[in-house]
């Protein structure tokens, strides 16, 4: 049985150790980069002290779990998920607002629920692979032995991937700094409607993971004549999932909204920013998958890699800073241009799908 390269899971590691040291001497330089607002930053910098020691655990959680998916062993990653969704919900409860007996912390006591929750799902993992999996087998030890064949093959076929999600974090980043930089209200609203969308399209996140399963797994045992009827398929579940994640969030954005105590300004941002978000969603539900879930998964790799830079870098921000900071657009304006691109990747992703030509066979 061959293992996976070790080393290789090290990068995303190590990339998480970096930023951790950054955030963490850094603190006010980091937050500096996103917003000018000094109230916002003073807060940021007691959360971020804290919130960085996740990062590690959470990329080990991460890397372990999307193993354990790849041989489809998902029912572990619903019971983590739920489990830390419970964790961090109940102590952000008694930490943030000192209920039950403990201390009223505020946003340092966010920070430290999720820094809990974090752990704990890591604990929770590893008990898994160590007394229950079956499959990948994984011991200490396989972390310091490298398959030097697949470790190649990894590096061919998986550096695009960590490319393309290295550009696309950034790009997230500088995201949130153009909007950073239009005032508090922006931030708040942006905040709000970004978490409101992100329970929204869980579901849609979940289906580039099970497309990813389902494609490679279908091409690795030879079934490439089902490869077609899976992805006429799954295109139609997509725009399902992306008109009702719609729906939803337009119906209930008022009644979230109300759950808020923010300004009349930041709301109504918010309230405008998720009506955005119930347009694009539709776009989101079919492009992200049918990119990463099926042309990724399907050994094209280096598409997805040239398709983001290109949109996120020489379309959505250009255009987005110049509505910032040049023609001094409204923030629903700079916002629109920034959610553009989850309309304009559909194009793409209709095209290149159902060419068929994103179809990999690699030798072992």
């Amino acid at each position: 049985m061959r293992r996976w390269p070790a080393s290789g899971c090290g990068w995303p590691s190590g990339w998480r150790f970096l930023l951790w040291a950054v955030v963490y001497f850094f603190p006010h330089g980091t937050l500096s980069l996103f917003t000018g607002e000094e109230s916002v930053i003073s807060e940021g910098v007691e959360y971020l002290k804290v919130i960085c020691f996740s990062y590690v655990f959470f990329a080990v959680t991460n890397i372990l779990l999307a193993s354990l998916r790849s041989v489809e062993t998902v029912k572990i990653g619903f019971i983590v998920s739920l489990s830390t969704l419970i964790i961090n919900v109940s102590l952000n409860y008694v930490l943030i607002y000192g209920h039950l007996g403990f201390p009223e912390l505020g946003v340092t006591g966010s920070a430290i629920a999720t820094l809990i929750a974090r752990v704990i799902e890591t604990v929770i993992v590893c008990v898994y692979i160590k007394k229950y999996d079956r499959k990948i087998l994984l011991k200490l030890k396989d972390f310091f032995r490298i398959d030097m064949g697949l470790f190649k093959q990894y590096i061919a076929v998986g550096s695009p991937i960590l490319l393309s999600n290295t550009i696309w974090g950034l790009a997230m980043g500088a995201q949130t700094a153009i909007l950073g930089h239009m005032g508090e209200a922006a931030i708040a609203a942006n905040s709000i409607a970004t978490t409101i969308f992100q329970l929204v399209t869980v579901v849609i996140y979940a289906s580039a993971s099970a497309t990813a399963v389902l494609i490679g797994k279908t091409i690795g045992e030879g079934f490439t004549d089902k490869i077609k009827p899976y992805a006429k398929t799954l295109q139609v579940l997509y725009l399902i999932l992306g008109l009702c994640a719609g729906a939803v969030l337009f119906i209930l954005k008022d009644a979230v909204l109300g759950f808020y105590s923010v300004s009349g300004e930041a709301k109504s941002l918010a309230l405008q920013f998720m009506t955005v978000l119930s347009i694009t969603v539709v776009g989101t539900a079919y492009q992200m998958p049918a990119l990463t879930g099926i042309v990724r998964s399907g050994g094209d790799t280096r598409f997805v890699l040239y398709n983001d830079f290109i949109f996120m870098w020489l379309v959505v921000l250009p255009s987005s800073f110049l509505c910032a900071f040049v023609f001094d657009l409204s923030p629903l304006v700079t916002f629109i241009c920034l959610k553009s691109d989850q309309i304009l990747k559909c194009f793409v992703a209709v095209v290149k799908v159902n060419r068929y030509k994103w179809i990999r066979v690699f030798d072992s």
